[in-house]
């Protein structure tokens, strides 16, 4: 069984720009990953553990891009 490669998010984020040096991807970019649920992660104290292989499964499946609906009016407060 091979232990898994945990880091906090800055370490995560300091690995990836190891590896790709033109990542666009931040600390706090991971952090919202990890904060919102999006990757799995450990809360150990104040700090978060995150599993760099998840990260990069994260990474390479991508997400779909929410569809935007811009043919048709939103309806509007009109008591602001």
């Amino acid at each position: 069984m091979a232990i898994p490669t945990i880091r906090t998010i800055s370490k995560c984020a300091e690995w990836l720009k190891e590896n790709d040096a033109d990542t666009s991807l931040t600390t706090c970019a991971i952090r919202r990953l990890v904060t919102s649920g999006t990757i799995s992660s450990v809360r150990v104290g104040n700090r978060y553990l995150v599993n760099i292989e998840v990260l990069e499964e994260y990474l390479r499946a991508g997400t779909p891009c929410p569809k935007v609906d811009s043919g048709s009016i939103r309806p509007v407060d009109a008591r602001r």
